[in-house]
């Protein structure tokens, strides 16, 4: 890659000096992935992207407390579970045998976590 050069004129000769170019930056840290904690034993392995681990156990807590994600009842979870919408972010879930993996996004931004029925 060519550096850009400074001329810098003095009375004896012209004289060309290369100019330093600034670092790239660094990804910042909300859109970087990651693991958070969640301080939840039925909500677990809550990962986000483009958004900040606070954030995503706001949305995560907003989806295990919303009936329109999880209708009352009896029954298994996996089986009860549907798609919705928590603090903006649209939650797919996606059942297994004993959890349920929710994805949510919004934007750009996602958050993933594993509900168990406990």
């Amino acid at each position: 890659m060519r550096r850009p050069l400074l001329t810098i004129l003095t009375t004896a000769s012209l004289v060309l000096v290369p100019l330093a170019l600034p670092a790239a930056a660094p990804a910042t840290t909300a859109s970087a992935a990651r693991t958070c904690e969640t301080f939840d034993r039925f909500l677990q392995e809550l990962d986000v992207q483009g958004v900040t681990c606070a954030g995503g156990r706001k949305v995560m807590n907003a989806w295990a407390r919303s009936s329109k994600c999880i209708p009352p009842g009896d029954g298994f979870l996996q089986d009860r579970v549907r798609y919705c919408t928590a603090r903006g972010f649209g939650c797919k879930p996606r059942g297994a045998e004993s959890f349920v993996r929710v994805t949510c996004k919004s934007q750009g931004r996602v958050i993933r976590f594993i509900a168990t029925g406990g």
